[in-house]
């Protein structure tokens, strides 16, 4: 992979969806004393601007603090493509050797390019408060996050998945649940025909004492169960 050193006028763009640059003593220090060891990764795309230009995919902190410190800036051209999910998928193997990414932040990325799924999972989430994961669980196929983080996760249910939360919220009024009892709740509110939200709701209260010393989701599952048809 070959090395170039930055130009006097070039300037290397930040990817508009990754994380903010913070302030890095410790980095400065090192660099002032070993100079640059590794170079910048970049990427060189027109995904965000129309026009092929060169942005960093890893090393924005380092890049930041040599323009401050006035240090020679390298970098390696990593990978040449305008596929977003492509690009997320390397910036999050990249990044995850220091700082481990959340659904948080692949989920920042599909906003971005205004994937209306992952849109409407930011604007449910601002409503709920319920995890990104809890959501997809919800809305999607599953509790594998590996859709979120690839750009593939689309609602499969949104009138079922919008119902779901509507009734976990009623419950959070009772008893404000933990996320895996969210989970939980979805499991069970699946597993029973004809479900009676009335009927949950109204045993929930005499009998919230149910769910004490839960600590799985499926334990969850199985004392909603046992409240549905009246716990003893």
């Amino acid at each position: 992979m070959e090395t170039i050193k930055l130009k006097k006028n070039q300037v290397l763009k930040i990817i508009p969806f990754n994380r903010e640059i913070g302030s890095r003593p410790a980095l400065a220090k090192s660099l002032n004393e070993f100079g640059l060891i590794n170079p910048i990764k970049v990427i060189l795309t027109s995904a965000f601007s129309g026009k092929n230009e060169l942005y960093m995919i890893d090393g924005q902190h380092t890049y930041s603090e040599c323009i401050l410190e006035k240090i020679e800036v390298y970098y390696n051209v990593v990978l040449i493509s305008d596929d977003i999910p492509q690009i997320v998928r390397l910036m999050g193997i990249l990044n995850n050797t220091q700082e481990g990414w959340t659904c948080d932040n692949y989920i920042k990325c599909y906003t971005y390019v205004q994937n209306p799924h992952y849109l409407y999972l930011v604007s449910k989430k601002k409503d709920t408060r319920f995890s990104y994961p809890v959501l997809n669980t919800i809305y999607g196929t599953g509790r594998s996050t590996k859709s979120l983080k690839d750009g593939t996760f689309q609602i499969v249910d949104k009138e079922k998945g919008d119902l779901i939360c509507n009734y976990v919220m009623d419950i959070n009024k009772i008893k404000v649940l933990p996320m895996k009892a969210v989970i939980g709740f979805k499991y069970f509110h699946d597993s029973i025909n004809n479900y009676n939200h009335e009927r949950f709701l109204r045993n929930l209260s005499n009998h919230i004492n149910v769910l004490d010393e839960c600590f799985e989701t499926i334990q969850f599952s199985e004392k909603f169960v046992t409240i549905y048809n009246r716990a003893k």
